[in-house]
């Protein structure tokens, strides 16, 4: 016999699921939808706050989970990390101001302007000596494509960034336009046809606008190789006074803060940038272990802030660019779990793209107020999409969509899925 519940939950779910005889198995089939029925994909919902699965079809299954890995990142710098970041460690000596970074993130990045660290360098009426780190950090993760190199989704990194890793063209109508300005003169027009409108040599810094092209944007932004040499440079040209790069053995004593966790956070989520998440777990592990590569650490995250997830998981990188990483849908709802003990669901909130409105979620369930926030993740034949969902009736439900090896392009699923969610908004 069915309590009340159970009969609201099949009159609902009944038009996409078709359970087998042994739901324990977690099967189900969409027989009347030709791209899930030939899709392995995982389903998992759940009331906020509660424990018990209203939907579960194989959300104990391994995934590519992609973007949703950042969700992992987000928790962990939560946790671990003050809202005031280390920008800059620094000493003074033989009346010479030598400095090393930290792997903060924002240090003038052009999508954060206010930098103390900068401000601090600037006023400084000492000689400048930047020191390079003795950690070194891998500028790409593993699990990464190499032919994403031009691609800001795979911005390098690094242990002292600058200007976010990544050069930004602008596109006028009398010229274009390169920032930071050390690489004006590494801006030419290519002589060849490109597939973009402007895209950088595989192993060096030289970057190349397409000879004809019709620019849907105002503005195109590639990573550029990083080195500590490029780095002295870069400060030197913005701070327009000498710097030079020494190694040196060093006791750091000071250092300058940055208030910008939270800042750096809701960016990461909401527009899912992995360099952002890549140097968030590199700041932790210098914090934690006083080294950057945070590869050594992974697996004690794991087991230290992560032993309540259900199920056995791979974790590679703070981004989900890498293809070793494998999660399930239930994993990533328990995530959700622990942030909101961690902040609240309410502050959780604000750091999820709002479905209608900001991040990668703007064009999706468009609506006068928003009912999907959410993280989304993407790579070729993945998609996943997972967070929070308020039904007409005002209940809250948790839930993670993981779907792999589709053939069809991620756009189809996307909107797919966009279906299914916003059908369960209305019905529920």
């Amino acid at each position: 016999m069915l309590v009340n519940s159970e009969k609201k939950y099949l009159s609902v779910f009944l038009w996409l699921f078709l359970y087998a005889s042994n739901p324990v198995a977690g099967q189900c089939l969409f027989e009347e939808d030709s791209l899930l029925s030939n899709t392995l994909y995982g389903f998992a919902v759940k009331e906020a706050g509660d424990s018990d699965l209203l939907v579960d079809c194989r959300s104990h299954y391994l995934f590519t989970p992609a973007s949703n890995t950042k969700l992992l990142t987000l928790y962990a710098s939560l946790f671990l990390l003050e809202k005031e970041m280390e920008g800059i460690r620094y000493r003074t000596a033989n009346d010479t101001l030598y400095f090393t970074g930290t792997a903060n993130p924002a240090l003038l990045h052009p999508d954060f302007p206010k930098c103390v660290s900068l401000a601090f360098l600037q006023k400084c009426a000492l000689p400048l000596v930047y020191v390079p780190s003795i950690h070194k950090i891998a500028p790409l993760g593993p699990g990464w494509a190499w032919d994403d190199y031009y691609d800001r989704i795979s911005t390098e990194c690094s242990t002292f960034p600058l200007y976010g890793n990544f050069v930004r063209v602008r596109f006028l109508e009398e010229e274009n336009t390169i920032s930071p300005a050390l690489f004006c003169d590494s801006l030419a027009q290519s002589a060849e046809t490109l597939p973009y409108a402007v895209t950088r040599a595989l192993h060096s810094n030289l970057f190349y606008r397409a000879k004809s092209c019709r620019y849907e944007r105002d503005s195109a932004d590639l990573p550029f190789r990083t080195s500590d040499a490029l780095t002295a440079l870069l400060l030197q040209d913005t701070l327009q006074k000498p710097v030079l790069a020494r190694g040196k053995d060093i006791n750091w004593f000071q250092s300058t803060k940055e208030a910008v966790r939270d800042t750096l956070l809701r960016y990461m989520m909401q527009e899912s940038d992995n360099f952002i998440a890549e140097q968030m777990l590199h700041h932790i592990h210098l914090q934690q272990f006083d080294t950057m590569d945070y590869s050594a650490c992974l697996e004690l995250l794991k087991d230290s802030l992560f032993y309540q997830l259900p199920d056995p998981f791979v974790w590679k990188d703070g981004s989900g660019l890498s293809r070793y990483n494998l999660n399930s849908p239930a994993n990533l709802l328990k995530t959700y779990d622990l942030l909101e003990k961690l902040i609240g669901r309410d502050r959780l909130l604000t750091f999820l793209a709002a479905g209608g409105q900001s991040g990668t979620l703007k064009d999706q369930f468009v609506s006068e107020e928003p009912f999907v926030f959410g993280k989304s993740g993407s790579m070729s034949n993945n998609y996943i999409l997972s967070g929070y969902l308020i039904a007409k009736s005002g209940k809250v439900l948790n839930f993670c969509f993981m779907a792999t090896h589709f053939p069809c392009r991620v756009a189809v699923m996307k909107k797919k899925v966009e279906q299914i969610l916003t059908r369960i908004r209305e019905e529920w």
